[in-house]
């Protein structure tokens, strides 16, 4: 359980500096490593059609390329472990000296509270838990309708284990898209950042808007060089 405050135990201010840490950090460990920054040769000169991709030159660099990919989960990875510990840091110094000698790793748990990582029942309703998880998949209600008229759902006609279900987990871009990517983005952009505002007491409005500013602006920074033009 969470340790509660009288009062908000960091400031708004502080709460925004740590939200910049966590989104600059993230968006620019993606550019630190040269195998994970895009590299495309200027005055390529293609003949396609609207929405087709053109050939890749030897000396670039694509997103989707293997090399490109490890290296960005790996910068991903380190940069989502390092708010975490930021969080973890922020909550043992504000945690009382008299609750650290009590139970020396009180702080922890309140840190894991804090990010959303925790089992614990609120008043025994199972719902406090699952009903969040139902958010995402009620924005892709559209999606999925489509992809049933496709046939493309499991068990459908067009779908199979071999082509349809493997790829997500037994190549790259598929780790990318469905296992480390939104992982470490659910962590830096929803668990730390909402950590943050909240030990600074905010409003649920103020987080409702600033936990996707930050990460509409993360998105931004990195959009810009997603395909070759």
């Amino acid at each position: 359980m969470p340790l509660v405050f009288t009062s908000p135990p960091i400031s708004l201010s502080t709460a925004h500096k740590f939200a910049a840490f966590f989104t600059f950090s993230y968006v620019g460990s993606l550019y630190l490593s040269k195998s994970a920054r895009l590299f495309f040769k200027n005055g390529v000169t293609v003949d396609i059609r609207p929405g087709e991709e053109r050939t890749k030159e030897s000396e670039e660099r694509w997103r989707n390329d293997p090399e490109v990919i490890q290296a960005r989960l790996l910068a991903a990875s380190v940069s989502t472990s390092m708010s975490v510990a930021a969080v973890f840091w922020l909550v043992r110094s504000v945690t009382p000296a008299s609750e650290l000698k009590k139970d020396p790793t009180a702080y922890v748990w309140s840190a894991f509270a804090r990010l959303g990582m925790t089992l614990d029942f609120k008043h025994g309703n199972s719902l406090y838990i699952i009903l969040p998880c139902l958010v995402a998949p009620v924005l892709y209600l559209g999606p999925l309708y489509a992809s049933s008229l496709c046939e493309t759902l499991p068990l459908q006609r067009r779908w199979n284990v071999k082509g349809s279900l493997l790829p997500l987990f037994t190549t790259w871009i598929g780790i990318r898209n469905y296992l480390l990517g939104p992982l470490t983005e659910e962590i830096v952009f929803r668990a730390c950042i909402l950590a943050v505002y909240h030990m600074a007491g905010a409003s649920r409005s103020k987080m409702i808007f600033l936990t996707p500013l930050a990460f509409g602006f993360g998105t931004f920074a990195s959009a810009s060089k997603l395909r070759p033009v």
